[in-house]
């Protein structure tokens, strides 16, 4: 953490952890439900704070991220990472930030419900919700531009339920199918 005119100001985000956490081990504990519970407890008063407190730089910088999303340019990381990172900033809490940080890897860097799907699954449910996310920034970022704090707040809950619902969805669809046919997805003994 370095200071700054504006106050201090986390210079190496990657290497934040909670001590002692176990993020791996947590996150194999937590079900799609209790890991949107805290996005939603989060995510929807930070989009609130942005559309209230967010700069120009910010506003920037979640335009940047929505627009390289929609050319699919991952050279600057995760588009969709990106955008809620920017959100985080825009509220301009270094206390709420570091909070944020620390729970980044639950949220973004340990989809564990992932390793439920195979490999053509993962890419063919990865778009469908890369595009349904795209446009769900594109209106709490809307918002935050008008500086509708309310709106945003509403988009941002909007979005984490129905990608929430959508997530429980697939799970329950692929249980259903592997309760089904057991033998597919077993893994070869050998």
């Amino acid at each position: 953490m370095t200071r700054s005119a504006r106050g201090a100001v986390i210079a190496d985000v990657e290497s934040l952890h909670l001590p002692g956490a176990d993020l791996a081990g947590l996150a194999a504990q937590t079900s799609i439900r209790q890991l949107f519970e805290v996005r939603k407890l989060m995510e929807v008063r930070v989009a609130g704070w942005a559309a209230l407190r967010a700069s120009a730089e910010d506003i920037e910088a979640m335009r940047a991220a929505i627009a390289a999303d929609v050319a699919r340019n991952t050279a600057g990381g995760n588009p969709n990472r990106l955008f809620h990172d920017a959100l985080a900033k825009a509220a301009h809490n270094p206390a709420l930030v570091l909070v944020y940080e620390s729970g980044r890897h639950l949220f973004f860097r340990l989809p564990f419900y992932w390793k439920l799907f195979d490999d053509a699954q993962v890419k063919m449910t990865r778009a469908e919700r890369h595009e349904m996310a795209r446009r769900w920034h594109e209106q709490i970022f809307k918002a935050i531009v008008e500086r509708d704090a309310a709106e945003a707040e509403g988009a941002m809950f909007q979005h984490l339920d129905i990608m929430e619902k959508d997530l429980a969805r697939q799970t329950a669809k692929h249980r259903r199918r592997r309760q089904k046919s057991p033998a597919l997805f077993l893994s070869p003994v050998g």
